[in-house]
């Protein structure tokens, strides 16, 4: 069963891809029948129900009806093509925009209303784009800072941290206190991004692409660190498209497809991502997403439609044009 293995028994029959319908159709029941097998109640540290999320030059939804539960401390490794959804998702999971339907953190709702149609449950920490709902932090865009001051300057204006936390990130990810924010690498600008979003402990952390601009060690940092936030009870959603290190690391997939969450499931109760492990092949994350994605790309084809890539939306903060820029 599952869309891999029907997906695998087309290509050596030598057939062509499915139709669009039925391609969806497969990856909408995978993803039915997981979240129903998650289960609920006080162990979820996500809960969605029936939500949708529309951009507003959008034609169709960018999300549509989204069902999912993560049990708390899990590490979901959030992952699909580009344009799927992924960056609306975590921001709807962590109340930056404002959805359709029901989207529970830690059992309250992500976005609050205020009067100025912002989300009150949202949080600009230290200047840059982390923002903090609550419980829940994302961090997303790349940070270009502006004005010269150094790392310590900047961790003034945040309240609230334990120096022990502060040196154990600043000696984990080799930040320098007196680095000046606005001569730094990107991968250096990324790296004390980090420690502005985790010096303050939270029990949901969002990922959006973080990875793109650190090196290798600052990299298996990053994830060693999350693991060892998640075992302590933090839940972690980590949206990337770079799979090194995720081997092993991850206790989730979720797959975004079009709009909708296509599949969230444990690891181990995947049985394409077991069977893979079994055969020895090197790489079974990857092979097993590779496959979802080229199902993907192939019943967008067979549709007709046109791809949405190169086309990006900014977070909605307060006071930003929340349209597409082509």
């Amino acid at each position: 069963g599952g869309i891999s293995a029907r997906l695998n028994a087309r290509q050596k029959a030598g057939e062509e891809p499915a139709d669009d319908e039925a391609n969806q159709a497969d990856l909408t029941n995978m993803g039915q029948e997981t979240v129903a097998g998650q289960g609920g109640g006080g162990d979820a540290a996500v809960s969605i129900a029936g939500m949708s999320f529309s951009w507003p030059t959008d034609q169709q939804p960018t999300l549509s009806g989204v069902h999912l539960e993560l049990p708390k401390a899990c590490r979901s490794v959030v992952v699909g093509a580009n344009g799927a959804g992924k960056t609306c998702l975590l921001g709807c999971i962590g109340g930056v925009h404002n959805y359709q339907g029901r989207v529970s953190v830690l059992g309250k709702e992500a976005y609050v209303a205020t009067k100025t149609g912002t989300s009150g449950a949202v949080e600009l920490v230290g200047g840059i784009n982390v923002w903090r709902g609550g419980d829940c932090t994302i961090v997303g865009e790349r940070w270009q800072p502006r004005g010269d001051c150094k790392v310590s300057s900047m961790l003034l204006y945040i309240d609230g941290w334990d120096t022990k936390r502060r040196d154990d990130i600043v000696d984990r990810f080799g930040i320098d206190l007196d680095w000046r924010v606005n001569q730094l690498s990107d991968g250096r600008k990324r790296r004390v991004q980090l420690l502005l979003a985790f010096i303050l402990p939270s029990k949901v952390l969002l990922l959006d692409e973080v990875t793109t601009d650190l090196d290798v060690l600052a990299r298996q940092t990053l994830l060693q660190w999350l693991k060892e936030e998640s075992e302590a009870g933090v839940t972690v959603l980590f949206s990337t498209h770079i799979f090194d290190g995720l081997e092993g690391w991850g206790t989730h997939v979720t797959y975004v497809s079009q709009g909708k969450v296509a599949l969230n499931e444990g690891m181990e109760r995947i049985p394409e991502l077991v069977q893979l492990r079994e055969q020895g092949v090197e790489a079974p994350l990857f092979s097993f997403v590779e496959t979802l994605c080229r199902s993907d790309a192939a019943a967008s084809r067979a549709g007709g439609r046109k791809s949405t890539r190169g086309v990006s939306h900014t977070w909605t903060r307060t006071g930003a044009d929340t349209t597409a820029v082509q």
